[in-house]
């Protein structure tokens, strides 16, 4: 049987970096408590879900962390357990979302008449904005459609998303507004960017 710092420094053998660091100070801010409240020290073979969940009763409770921290600090007591060929019971803090501010018709207005001008760039910058507004697209998967990837009628239009979450394609619908945004945007294209990403070389350093 080893004791804690062996085990501690066993565990640590396997990562490097941040992770080890944050492991390094989970694991001493574990074995201080533990000794405060035990009068002894961990022992990663004989830790029970009774005395770990109480640990994360201490986290929640006295050091009023949030959910996010406690988790990080619960990891690498899993870790070192799982170590020993064990597992916990303990689960982590759930951690709950907070909904997204959505712009509204008058704030993307305002940001869409700020960006917008004479310059092909600026019809870029205003169709981008209302793919990423009207479409639902996430800010990666924008930035990594060509302009094959769209399909642009008189009264619809798609475009083929291939950056998706999981690598997944997807198709989604264009409303009018994307649709006329693309399609000003594209006929004011630079000749040489015609093949290349709908968003030009140098948006992703703007």
């Amino acid at each position: 049987m080893c004791d804690w710092q062996t085990q501690v420094d066993k565990l640590l053998e396997d990562y490097e970096g941040i992770t080890r660091e944050h492991y390094t100070t989970g694991l001493a801010s574990f074995r201080a408590w533990y000794l405060q409240s035990y009068s002894d020290e961990p022992d990663a073979a004989l830790l029970t879900d009774d005395e770990v969940s109480d640990y994360r009763v201490h986290l929640t409770g006295v050091k009023s962390y949030k959910a996010a921290t406690v988790n990080a600090y619960l990891a690498p007591i899993r870790a070192i357990v799982r170590a020993q060929g064990r597992t916990l019971k303990v689960k982590g803090v759930k951690q709950v979302q907070k909904p997204v501010d959505a712009l509204d018709a008058r704030d993307l207005g305002r940001l869409i008449n700020a960006v917008d001008g004479p310059h092909w760039s600026a019809k870029r910058d205003v169709a981008l904005i209302n793919v990423l507004a009207r479409a639902g697209l996430r800010v990666s998967e924008a930035l990594a459609l060509k302009v094959g990837d769209g399909e642009l009628g008189p009264r619809s239009g798609k475009l083929l998303v291939r950056e998706g979450k999981g690598l997944k394609l997807r198709t989604l619908a264009l409303s009018s507004e994307a649709r006329d945004t693309l399609k000003a945007y594209l006929q004011m294209q630079p000749f040489h960017l015609r093949a290349g990403p709908i968003q030009g070389p140098d948006a992703v350093r703007r």
